[in-house]
């Protein structure tokens, strides 16, 4: 099973094109389940098909905070975190993610999606999957890290330190002018300049240790073979 985890706000059409672009193109939907996190104001209706969880809770400021929530209650083994502004543009996706995960024996690895113009610019992913295994590692999908923008570029920093990122052939693509709107967040509460470089040193420290545990996972099953 593959969690596609994600916080949605008063977005309910965005993330209706999302469900039904990744079940549509997946090999089969039985792959697949979407665990949302909602802010308990949002009252919009939502349209849920497949298989489906949710997260109903105050809203917060920390936004790294919403993926764990719901990551929380996936099906899982296999995490993706995602936006509910991006639609599924690849044939059977499911099918790619799962084989390359049999083919990682230890399970940890970032895969990580080629979603334009972060990847193309950027040389990141806004969007990637990751192991069961690996957020038992961790502790979490997501740090206690709230510089809101920086959640896709912590978790492929992560794994290029550990050298454990494949890029997929799967693609998706963002169906906002502007990727992220800030919805759940007051842009102007994170943009001061010292706050951003005092949690850009913090993920630094924070990542060093989260590669430790998880380089730990890969040392011990191979000594185990």
């Amino acid at each position: 099973m593959i969690s596609i985890c994600l916080p949605s706000r008063k977005r309910s059409s965005y993330f209706s094109n999302m469900c039904k672009t990744a079940l549509e193109n997946a090999h089969s939907q039985d792959n697949v389940e979407f665990v949302t996190y909602r802010d308990a104001d949002d009252i919009q209706i939502y349209e849920y098909i497949g298989n489906h969880k949710e997260v109903i809770m105050p809203r917060t400021s920390e936004i790294f905070q919403m993926w764990n929530e719901a990551q929380k209650i996936a099906t899982g083994p296999i995490y993706m975190f995602t936006a509910d502004d991006f639609i599924f543009t690849s044939k059977d996706w499911d099918l790619e993610v799962l084989e390359e995960f049999e083919k990682c024996k230890d399970k940890i690895i970032l895969l990580a999606v080629n979603n334009g113009i972060n990847w193309d610019k950027y040389g990141f992913s806004g969007l990637g999957f990751v192991h069961k295994r690996w957020v038992d590692a961790i502790g979490y999908l997501f740090p206690n890290y709230h510089y809101p923008n920086n959640a896709d570029k912590w978790v492929n920093d992560l794994a290029v330190m550990i050298g454990r990122r494949k890029k997929l052939n799967m693609t998706c693509e963002c169906t906002m002018e502007n990727i992220r709107d800030n919805v759940h967040c007051n842009k102007s509460k994170y943009s001061a300049p010292w706050r951003k470089t005092y949690y850009e040193e913090y993920a630094v420290e924070l990542r060093k240790k989260d590669a430790e545990k998880l380089n730990a996972v890969i040392n011990n099953h191979t000594s185990t073979q």
